[in-house]
C-alpha cells in the first residue's frame, strides 16, 4: 500500500531536455490526499508523463498536472486500477506555446469522479498546437457533483476529443462534459459508447465555438439514454463565424423530460448542426425537446427514425427555426406510431429566412389536447411545406 498525504512529487525541465516521468504503482491500494504531483516544462523541453496504478485508487483534494510553457509538448496523465475514485481534484495537461497538449486517460472497472476538474488545453491563439484528449474507459462511470471535463483550444490546431466508453454511465449533479474552441481551430468531438446512459440534474454534454473554428460533433451510442433536466448541445456564438456541430444518437430507447433536450444552434454567421436520432422508442415529456436554431447561417435539420414509436406530451416539442436571415432546417420523422398530447412539431421563421419543411411518415398519427404540427412564418421569411403520409389520423379537439 502507498499513501501520499500533503506532500509533492515533481519533475521539471528548464531547458531543451525532456522532463522526467512520474510513475507510482502499488500492489493493493494507492491513497493520494491533498498532494501535488506535477511534471512540467518551462522551456523547449517536453514535460514528462504521470502514471498512477493500483487495484484500489483514491485521489482526494489533490492537483496532478503535466504542462508545457515553452515549445515542448505537455505530457499525459494515465491512471489505471480496478476501483478508482477522484474527489475535489484538479488534473490538467496544458500547452501554452507550440507544443501539443497531452492526454488524460483512465482505465478501470468502476470509476467515480466527483467535484473535480479534468482539462486539456491549448492556449496560444497564434500557433497550431493540437489539444489533448480526455479518455475514460470503465465498466461503470459516475461523473457527479459539478465535475468538469473540458478539452479546449484557442489556436489553429485541432482540439482534443472527449471519449467515454462504459457499460453504464451516469452524469449528474450539474456536471459538464465539453469540447470548446475560441479560435480558428476545430474543436474536438464528444464520443460516448455505453450501455445505460443517464444525464440528469442540470448537467450537460456540449461542443461549442466562439471563434472561427467549428464546434465538434456529439455522437452517442447507447442501449438506453435518459436526459432529465439536462441537455446535449452544440452551439456557435460570437462573431467568429464558426459552425455548430452535429449531434447523433443511436439507442434502443431515448427518453427526454423535465425541460431537458438536445440542441444545435448558431447565433452568428455560422451554420447550425444537424440532429439525428435513430432509436426503437423515443419519448419526450414535460417540456422535453429536440431543437435546432439559426440566426444568419443555414439551419440544421432534425431527423428522427423511431422503429417502434415516437411520443410527445406535456409541452414537449420538436422544432427547427430561424431568427434571422438564415433559412431554417427541415424536420423528418419516420415511425409506425406518432402521438402528440399537448405537444408540437414545428418549423418556424421569426426573421427574413425561410421556414423549413416538415415530412412525417407514419402508420398511425394521433393529435390530442391542443397539439400542433405546423410550418409557420411570423416575419418576412416564407413559410415551409408540410407533408404528412399516414394510414390513419386521429385529431382531437383543439389540435391540428
Amino acid at each position: 500500500d502507498i499513501t501520499i498525504f500533503g506532500g509533492s512529487i515533481e519533475t521539471s525541465s528548464f531547458g531543451t531536455g525532456a522532463g522526467g516521468f512520474i510513475v507510482v504503482e502499488a500492489g493493493r491500494s494507492l491513497d493520494i490526499q491533498a498532494a501535488l504531483i506535477f511534471s512540467d516544462a518551462a522551456s523547449d523541453g517536453a514535460a514528462g508523463f504521470v502514471q498512477l496504478g493500483a487495484p484500489l485508487i483514491d485521489i482526494d483534494g489533490s492537483i496532478i498536472t503535466s504542462e508545457a510553457f515553452g515549445a515542448g509538448a505537455a505530457g499525459s496523465i494515465d491512471i489505471a486500477g480496478d476501483t478508482v475514485s477522484v474527489t475535489s481534484t484538479t488534473m490538467s495537461s496544458a500547452a501554452a506555446d507550440s507544443g501539443n497538449a497531452g492526454v488524460i486517460e483512465f482505465n478501470a472497472r468502476a470509476l467515480t469522479i466527483g467535484n473535480s476538474q479534468l482539462s486539456t488545453s491549448v492556449t496560444d491563439p497564434n500557433l497550431a498546437a493540437e489539444g489533448g484528449s480526455i479518455i475514460l474507459n470503465a465498466e461503470t462511470i459516475a461523473i457527479l457533483d459539478d465535475t468538469r471535463l473540458r478539452s479546449s483550444t484557442s489556436g489553429f490546431g485541432i482540439g482534443g476529443r472527449v471519449f467515454l466508453s462504459s457499460q453504464s454511465l451516469m452524469i449528474g449533479g450539474g456536471s459538464v462534459i465539453a469540447t470548446e474552441t475560441a479560435g480558428p481551430g476545430q474543436a474536438g468531438a464528444v464520443l460516448i459508447d455505453t450501455g445505460d446512459f443517464t444525464l440528469r440534474g442540470q448537467s450537460s454534454v456540449s461542443a461549442s465555438t466562439t471563434g472561427a473554428g467549428n464546434a465538434g460533433s456529439i455522437e452517442v451510442s447507447a442501449t438506453s439514454l435518459l436526459v432529465d433536466a439536462s441537455r446535449l448541445a452544440s452551439e456557435a456564438s460570437g462573431n467568429g463565424g464558426g459552425n455548430s456541430g452535429r449531434i447523433s444518437v443511436a439507442a434502443n430507447s431515448l427518453t427526454i423530460g423535465n425541460g431537458g433536450g438536445i440542441l444545435t444552434a448558431s447565433r452568428g454567421a455560422g451554420l447550425s448542426g444537424n440532429i439525428s436520432i435513430d432509436a426503437g422508442t423515443v419519448t419526450l415529456s414535460s417540456g422535453g425537446f429536440l431543437d435546432t436554431d439559426t440566426a444568419n447561417g443555414q439551419g440544421g435539420s432534425v431527423t428522427v427514425k423511431a422503429a417502434q414509436s415516437l411520443a410527445l406530451s406535456g409541452r414537449a416539442f420538436i422544432s427547427a427555426g430561424t431568427n434571422g436571415a438564415g433559412d431554417a432546417g427541415s424536420l423528418s420523422i419516420e415511425t409506425p406510431r406518432l402521438s402528440l398530447d399537448n405537444a408540437r412539431i414545428e418549423a418556424e421563421s421569426r426573421g427574413s429566412g425561410a421556414a423549413g419543411s416538415i415530412d412525417v411518415a407514419t402508420a398511425e398519427l394521433l393529435l390530442g389536447n391542443g397539439s400542433l404540427i405546423t410550418a409557420t412564418t411570423f416575419a418576412d421569411g416564407t413559410g415551409g411545406q408540410l407533408l404528412i403520409n399516414a394510414e390513419t389520423i386521429t385529431i382531437g379537439r383543439g389540435s391540428g
